[in-house]
């Protein structure tokens, strides 16, 4: 199995470590969840740590059962995992930026992203 090492730190002005790699986990092109939730665990058994979602992939479900799976396995830990996320400019403002991270984090399973962007495309 491939195991991904890490070749160069990455850090934010704030210090926090960004990975090299990340897992991308849009499944629109695999349209296929239980093979998006296979390629994500398999990308975390082989050392990956760092995973992109956004919230206009409406995929959160399956990133939270594969984590869960992997920390009921007892080999990750949620402080171990860099999740980042997006959201889009078509959802402007504020408010409704902090509507759709509060909602995202709530479907993630998770009480914090190291991450969040806001893209425009």
């Amino acid at each position: 199995m491939y195991k991904v090492q890490e070749k160069m730190n990455l850090y934010a002005s704030n210090g926090i470590k960004i990975p090299e790699i990340f897992c991308g986990t849009d499944y629109r092109t695999l349209n296929n969840e239980e093979l998006t939730k296979e390629y994500i665990y398999q990308a975390l058994k082989a050392g990956f740590r760092a995973i992109d979602t956004a919230w206009m992939y409406r995929n959160e479900h399956l990133i939270k059962e594969v984590l869960e799976k992997c920390y009921s396995e007892g080999w990750l830990n949620r402080s171990d995992i860099f999740l980042q996320s997006k959201v889009s400019h078509i959802r402007q403002g504020y408010n409704y930026t902090l509507e759709i991270f509060q909602e995202h984090i709530n479907k993630l399973g998770t009480d914090y992203l190291r991450l969040f962007n806001y893209v425009l495309y």
